[in-house]
């Protein structure tokens, strides 16, 4: 049975707080941080510069674990976790606890492996589309 919700209006989605911080045990590090999802914004910007080829052909992931865990951890007021200048020591921590911390974010941000297959069956092409 599908859920029924109420219809929605302009103001009604401006107050809609859709970028909780969510409480997360990093188990690497013995605690627990405040991750968040992407804003829309953000997800942009994040895949133009890591989606895209460089000049020699090849896309440059080099910090993008990094950088992300950066811009979306926190503490349990709200406050940003890290600087930007914390990424030249964040990225020599352990690969794997970094993983699962950018793992977690990019699920939040529904652009996670599971996210984009869910999305691939829910979509809906439209003769339109296939002409494009």
């Amino acid at each position: 049975m599908t859920e029924k919700y109420p219809d929605l209006d302009r103001q009604k989605i401006r107050e809609v707080d859709d970028l909780p911080l969510t409480p997360f045990a990093v188990e690497g590090w013995k605690g627990t941080i405040y991750i968040q999802a992407l804003n829309g914004i953000e997800r942009d910007e994040w895949e133009d510069r890591f989606l895209k080829m460089n000049d020699s052909g090849k896309i440059t992931l080099r910090g993008m674990r990094a950088e992300m865990i950066i811009k979306k951890s926190f503490n349990s007021e709200g406050s940003p976790l890290f600087q930007k200048g914390d990424k030249d020591w964040l990225i020599k921590k352990n690969g794997d606890v970094l993983i699962v911390i950018f793992d977690k974010i990019l699920k939040l941000s529904g652009m996670d492996v599971e996210a984009q297959k869910d999305a691939e069956k829910n979509s809906v092409i439209t003769p339109a589309d296939s002409l494009s």
